[in-house]
């Protein structure tokens, strides 16, 4: 794509910050000040988890087919 990897990065980066901020607030009322931080803790634990297995998977894609790595998710997925 036209993408380049900053972009992709901010892109991933809000869909996963947009999607859970409208859940923020529910959470903190059932689960309180230390559940809800707690929770947002867990979460973005796991969240750091997964964009560095996408990043590490695109650099053993890449090596494997003797390619540069793919800028987006997408491009990834169809190596």
């Amino acid at each position: 794509g036209t993408q380049t990897k900053l972009s992709a990065a901010i892109n991933l980066g809000k869909c996963i910050c947009g999607a859970g901020s409208f859940a923020l607030p529910h959470v903190f009322l059932e689960e309180g000040v230390l559940g809800g931080t707690l929770a947002m803790m867990v979460c973005a634990f796991l969240a750091m988890n997964t964009m560095q297995s996408i990043n590490r998977s695109r650099y053993l894609v890449s090596s494997s087919q003797q390619q540069p790595p793919p800028t987006s998710y997408v491009d990834l997925t169809k190596l």
